[in-house]
């Protein structure tokens, strides 16, 4: 089971290398995808999501391309998740979709709210901010190799 997706991860590593190098010059998905060995035309999908999200502000023509639209401390894990994921939940239950027959007599489903809240909190709290001061990069925060 994954809870951080291959997009999620691709969405946060190119916002780290964003907020690392454009010093307010935009950068090019090309540019991203090629030091992030990133398909380009997948991560092209990438920033798309999360300009049209408000995070990345997009400058178009030659040398347009993509910069932070936030400070880095105002973007959270949460955030992009949402963006690139949908919502967020321990178990299909708490999404309020199609809410269980058994929910008022469910005894796991207190415990899912609890693990949802602390995960919720924990995306909430950790920022871009926090992976731009790893010295290990964003795959070392996630827990993955790339």
């Amino acid at each position: 089971m994954e809870i951080i997706r291959r997009s999620t991860d691709y969405g946060l590593r190119a916002l780290v290398y964003i907020a690392n190098g454009s010093k307010g010059v935009p950068l090019q998905a090309s540019q991203i995808s090629e030091v992030e060995n990133l398909s380009e035309e997948y991560i092209q999908k990438i920033l798309r999501a999360l300009s049209e999200a408000g995070i990345l502000a997009v400058h178009r023509g030659p040398a347009g391309g993509f910069e932070l639209a936030r400070s880095p401390a105002d973007i959270t894990l949460l955030d992009v998740m949402e963006v690139l994921q949908g919502p967020v939940a321990i178990n299909k239950c708490l999404l309020g979709k199609d809410a269980c027959p058994n929910a008022e007599r469910c005894s796991v489903r207190t415990r899912w709210t609890g693990m949802q809240t602390q995960l919720l909190g924990f995306l909430r709290s950790m920022t871009l901010a926090d992976l731009l001061e790893d010295p290990e990069g964003t795959a070392h925060v996630l827990g993955q190799t790339g």
